[in-house]
């Protein structure tokens, strides 16, 4: 996952929405995935801002394994989107087959991409 979020956004859009990848990394880290997910959907992406989030709930103390992912704390996706610019989006529809294995995360993430108006298709 710390590969993932230190690629640009399109080379980790590939990777997690390759077939042979893709679900095998939903399935070891489904949360921290959809955050990822979530945060290439809505423009928010970026590996300056994961890396300072995961520094700060490193030296906050916080067991990353229990603690929600970045990108799924609204005001964090927020603040960065407003921040640095809209980044590029990319369809919600390019991960759903990674997802088949987690129906509920799934439709998570298209009630949150549709609450923040992505590009579902």
């Amino acid at each position: 996952l710390a590969l993932l979020c230190s690629l640009d956004p399109g080379a980790t859009a590939k990777c997690i929405s390759s077939p042979s990848l893709g679900p095998d990394i939903v399935h070891a880290a489904p949360r921290e995935a959809a955050g990822i997910v979530l945060a290439l959907c809505d423009g928010s992406f970026s590996p300056t801002n994961l890396a300072a989030a995961a520094g700060g709930d490193a030296a906050a103390g916080g067991d990353s394994s229990s603690s929600v992912p970045p990108p799924l704390v609204e005001g964090l996706a927020k603040s960065s989107a407003t921040s640095d610019g809209i980044g590029k989006r990319f369809n919600l529809r390019r991960f759903t087959d990674c997802f088949v294995e987690q129906p509920k995360l799934l439709r998570l993430l298209l009630a949150t991409c549709r609450e923040r108006k992505c590009h579902l298709s």
